[in-house]
Formats: structure tokens, sequence, C-alpha cells
């Protein structure tokens, strides 16, 4: 469904080119036509950022308690990169801190070189603290618990 159709979303738009030099001078927005930087300066910065074509699919907010303490409340977000690219990027699972909007790698090896391994998708947190990840990439659903040392 269209973002125009849920009116509490309305709050949460952001212009991706805002603060950036790929949209300066001038920022295109499809809502509501040319900008240039003025209309940048009141615009809500992005709040974390990945790489270009990353393609950011599935989130998920750590809400279980059998990982180490630094996870609970982080956002896992599953980063499914795109295939029509010369040099990949995505293709890993990392944590956002709702707090600083620091980006972590958290769970890595769908990409070995530029070959591609693996495709996460979306995440889900599970009753037992674990997570579940989604792989179109290999058809999986990946299991990720914490063992402890």
């Amino acid at each position: 469904m269209h973002r125009r159709r849920f009116p509490d979303c309305a709050g949460i738009k952001r212009n991706p080119y805002c603060g950036t030099k790929a949209g300066q001078p001038q920022v295109w927005d499809r809502d509501f036509g040319k900008k240039n930087a003025a209309a940048c300066a009141s615009a809500t910065p992005a709040f974390a950022l990945t790489t270009a074509h990353s393609a950011p699919l599935g989130l998920a907010f750590y809400t279980g308690k059998t990982f180490p303490a630094s996870y609970r409340g982080q956002l896992f977000v599953g980063l499914h990169g795109s295939w029509n690219r010369s040099e990949k990027s995505g293709y890993k699972v990392v944590t956002i801190d709702p707090k600083t909007g620091r980006v972590s790698d958290f769970l890595t090896g769908f990409l070995s070189g530029q070959n591609v391994l693996g495709r996460p998708v979306d995440l889900q947190v599970m009753p037992d603290g674990s997570l579940l990840l989604t792989d179109d990439g290999e058809g999986r659903i990946w299991r990720i618990q914490f063992v402890g040392r």
C-alpha cells in the first residue's frame, strides 16, 4: 500500500538526498516537485545510512533476553543486496543503535569476494530469544541464537 494511505506515517518522510552531494543543489521530490538547497534546510536528516544498493528489506527490534544485554533494543536489519552491481554491497545483517544511529555488522558471510552465498531478507525475534532470518538466495530460514562461553 502507498504510504499516503497511512496518516501515521506522514511525519517520517525523509529526503535521502538532503545533506548529500548526490542531491545538491537541486533535489527532486516526486510528491512535491523540484526543490533547492533551501528546501533541505528544514528536512529531517536520515537517522542511519547503509551503502548504496544494499537494499535494507526486513527489520526487527530485538526484544529477547538471550543475546548479550548490548543487543537489547537494537534494530536488526537484513541487507538483501543488489544483484546487478559490478561491486556488490549488502548481503549481511546489521544492527542499528536506536540512540545513536550507529550501524554495525552483525552477521556476514553471505558474500565471498563477489560470489553471493545468500541474500538476507527479513528477521523475526522468537519467544525463546533467537532470531529467524529468511534468505531468498538459498531458500532457507536461518535460526540465530546466542551460545555463551
